[in-house]
């Protein structure tokens, strides 16, 4: 819901007041702080064994994913989908809205931003059947293929329903890949260093936003493109789980 409803109406309010929109985001995430300060329960971990250090627990995490080569790559690929996505939705201010080429509103970009969403939730349906029909392997060659190609594909046309197409294929591409490789990653990891696993692999998949970052604003530098976005991880679409 968020990704459907959050960038059409940041548009709205951006364009009508950049206090407005900023002050409705900061409103939200006070909001879901206050929410979750409510929620009753006890959430402390119960470990089982030997007590060790927080230090110990991440080594161990990152020993045992560096040491198996598929998880390895899955996640080096997603910090590179990651890096890309991050970096193009970055410049992507600078050429969709006007008076850039694509000349879109305010508004107008926050649809753009949400249709990776549209793409998202019919991945969700659809996921299932993809990797029955074409086989794991094989769907998460073409996923990581589509999104690489889409990334690119503001600076081929200027046309923003062709780009906004090519955000919802993204989308799916997206949900297939996460699904699976998160699913694949569960079953892979031992049980009581699946959480650990899963931080060292977010690690990989979530820094390179940073370089992705870094590389566009001076890439924009260079180019004298004078405005850049901070693209929130909330409007990528690439794969981060």
């Amino acid at each position: 819901m968020n990704r459907f409803a959050g960038p059409p109406l940041g548009g709205l309010l951006a364009g009508a007041t950049l206090a407005g929109a900023l002050g409705t985001s900061a409103a939200g995430y006070l909001l879901a702080a206050v929410a979750l300060a409510l929620v009753a329960g006890s959430f402390r971990p119960v470990r089982s064994g030997a007590s060790t250090t927080l230090r110990r627990d991440m080594v161990d995490g990152v020993r045992y994913l560096v040491s198996q080569r598929l998880l390895r790559t899955l996640a080096l690929l997603t910090g590179t989908a990651n890096m890309g996505e991050i970096a193009m939705l970055t410049v992507l201010p600078v050429i969709a809205i006007e008076p850039g080429p694509m000349g879109l509103p305010e508004a107008g970009y926050g649809l753009l931003l949400a249709a990776p969403a549209v793409g998202a939730f019919g991945g969700s349906l659809t996921v299932a059947a993809i990797e029955r029909r074409l086989g794991r392997a094989t769907a998460l060659r073409s996923a990581v293929l589509a999104i690489f190609l889409m990334t690119g594909l503001p600076a081929l046309t200027t046309s923003g329903w062709v780009v906004g197409a090519g955000f919802v294929v993204t989308g799916v591409s997206t949900i297939v890949w996460n699904v699976i490789v998160v699913s694949l990653r569960q079953r892979v990891s031992p049980d009581h260093l699946l959480a650990r696993v899963n931080a060292g692999y977010r690690l990989l998949a979530w820094d390179p936003c940073h370089l992705g970052r870094c590389w566009a604003g001076s890439s924009g530098s260079c180019s004298g493109c004078g405005r850049c976005s901070p693209s929130p991880p909330a409007a990528s679409s690439s794969p981060s789980p």
